[in-house]
């Protein structure tokens, strides 16, 4: 499939939607303050009519949710797309949106955590590079201006090169590579990885997270070995290794379960269930440098 390149700013209409966990009167505090730093950016923020929906009947819960993401993306009043939060729903989504509307009318869409499946779906059925970042109940929050600085950088000024770093980017298997980034939540990745759903590459850089307080290290484990045993690795450049609150246990259970390859990897706090997230563009080609401890857009 032919790439689309990644899109720019052009108006200042922000939708939020919730294909995962809907938003609740308790999130208000979070979404005036998200809603603050947006229009520092002279982004007005909207909501999608279905983004608190809340009901005991999924199949509802999923028309729903399926609706808002068709009527965002054909709205050409709207050009970013924004996830109001994370979850454990997401996946289920996939076989009833309508990627053809999102292909014919591509915007920029943004989120993390549970929405990893989502963002690596529209990549892999439209060729639209897509981006993990904040969600919009903490958009752009942190103890640094890091995470709105990336913001502006990737989608605002279509910054390349190298990526900035707001925290200390360890080596921790030397080499250099070049591939299609792809990646976000592991837990997420895999309820894709071995469908059509999951991007077809023939060389990936990864980069993956999973919160600690969620997701222990043997349910890791088992996400990387599934990885592996549907050929991922036999295809990986390079992997980034993201935030993970049990110091030292993702990078070593990625470098058990990678042994017998030599592609490089490293190993960052600036992505994943942190205060500190940069914008990275699934889709987009880049160069993985650990002697440096470097990655390229």
């Amino acid at each position: 499939m032919k790439k689309r390149k990644a899109m720019s700013i052009k108006n200042n209409n922000i939708m939020v939607i919730s294909p995962s966990m809907n938003l609740v009167e308790g999130n208000q505090q979070d979404l005036i303050e998200s809603e603050k730093n947006a229009k520092q950016l002279k982004l007005n923020t909207l909501y999608s009519k279905n983004s608190y929906f809340t009901s005991q009947d999924e199949k509802k819960l999923i028309e729903n949710k399926v609706s808002d993401i068709k009527v965002s993306f054909s709205d050409n009043n709207i050009q970013i797309i924004i996830a109001s939060k994370g979850g454990l729903f997401t996946h289920k989504l996939l076989n009833h949106i309508d990627f053809d509307t999102i292909k014919n009318n591509p915007k920029i869409i943004i989120g993390m955590s549970d929405i990893t499946s989502l963002l690596n779906a529209i990549y892999a059925k439209t060729g639209l590079i897509t981006f993990h970042s904040c969600i919009f109940k903490g958009f752009l929050k942190g103890k640094n201006e890091y995470n709105m600085n990336e913001f502006v950088r990737i989608l605002i000024n279509s910054g390349k090169g190298v990526y900035p770093k707001n925290t200390p980017w360890l080596t921790i298997r030397k080499g250099s590579g070049t591939g299609t980034l792809v990646g976000g939540n592991l837990t997420s990745l895999n309820f894709i990885v071995g469908t059509e759903y999951f991007p077809k590459e023939d060389n990936y850089v990864l980069f993956l997270e999973d919160p600690s307080f969620e997701i222990k290290p043997d349910t890791v484990k088992k996400s990387l070995l599934n990885l592996k045993k549907n050929g991922i690795f036999n295809k990986t450049n390079g992997i980034l290794v993201g935030n993970y609150d049990e110091f030292g246990t993702l990078e070593k259970l990625v470098l058990e379960v990678t042994k017998e390859f030599d592609f490089p990897i490293i190993k960052c706090d600036d992505f994943g269930h942190t205060y500190s997230n940069t914008t990275f563009a699934i889709g987009a080609t880049v160069k993985i440098d650990s002697t440096k401890s470097e990655l390229i857009l």
